[in-house]
């Protein structure tokens, strides 16, 4: 045993020898050695520790991804069992039904008063008010009559009144067909789509 302590005395330790190296402190190195190799691997370990913890909290943010996910196929199978066609079909029956609506009030404002003491100038004087609420209903604001007070009693079974109003900020000319007492059709076009 001897024998291969001195072999390897001179073998590894004896060209150290040259340089000033004591062989009789080896063990003195080598546990210098092994301290700083521990020290290095507990700081490697200690970072390895801190990146993998941080590591677990990103992945605990990732969670809530999850959760994200599982409401977002609630979501679409929610959507699959939604008939948009019922949808579709209903609303056009709600629009329907407003149209008929519609009409029906348009009708009743429209309709003239009786009144026996109504001459044909009293029938003239309805006719204003009565286009004048048809163009407030139909979106129109700040209604005028052109025509005249004349041109009104003029009107019998058949005639036009001339009007003026305001949507969107642009001025509407046209006119309304009056027969027999009521408003039958209204014409109004922008002014700016008048000019060339």
């Amino acid at each position: 045993m001897h024998l291969v302590s001195a072999a390897f005395e001179q073998a590894f330790l004896g060209p150290l020898a040259h340089i000033g190296f004591d062989p009789s402190g080896t063990l003195i190195w080598v546990g210098v050695a092994v301290f700083a190799a521990s020290t290095v691997t507990a700081a490697c370990a200690a970072l390895l520790l801190g990146r993998a913890r941080a590591l677990e909290r990103s992945l605990a943010r990732l969670d809530a991804l999850k959760e994200i996910q599982s409401v977002l196929q609630q979501l679409a199978k929610a959507r699959e069992e939604i008939d948009l066609r019922r949808i579709e079909h209903a609303l056009l029956d709600v629009r329907t039904s407003l149209t008929r609506t519609q009409d029906a009030m348009l009708r009743v404002v429209e309709r003239p008063r009786e009144s026996g003491d109504m001459g044909p100038s009293g029938a003239a004087l309805q006719l204003p008010e009565r286009l004048t609420n048809r163009l407030l209903a139909l979106g129109y604001e700040r209604v005028q009559i052109s025509s005249t007070p004349d041109q009104l009693d003029q009107i019998g079974d058949r005639g036009e009144i001339l009007v003026e109003a305001r949507r969107d900020g642009a001025l509407w000319k046209g006119h309304a067909v009056v027969e027999q007492g009521a408003l039958t059709h209204l014409e109004l076009k922008p002014v700016y789509s008048m000019f060339p």
